[in-house]
């Protein structure tokens, strides 16, 4: 009989630390897909920010060309000649 208390007692404690382990790896698995999915939020608000960034970019870089073009349109029919070589 203490052989087979022994034996239950053996497998009672193994299926305890079975369902343990098993509960670390479930938190373990949580813990990775939260860090997954605000890594991922992190990326998009990158995104968004060099978006914006390359938005402002562009948006100088117009101004710059429209205040040559307007300089060029004020100097006469040789400046007529350089916006055309300009535009095109």
């Amino acid at each position: 009989m203490d052989f087979l208390y022994i034996v239950l007692v053996l497998v009672v404690a193994g299926l305890g630390f079975w369902v343990y382990k098993l509960y670390q790896d479930k938190k373990e698995s949580n813990r990775e897909a939260e860090a997954l999915a605000k890594e991922k939020d992190e990326y998009a608000e990158l995104g968004q920010g060099l978006a914006e960034y390359n938005q402002k970019l562009q948006d100088k870089k117009e101004q710059a060309k429209q205040k040559i073009l307007d300089l060029l349109k004020s100097k006469g029919n040789l400046a007529y000649f350089l916006l055309a070589a300009f535009k095109g």
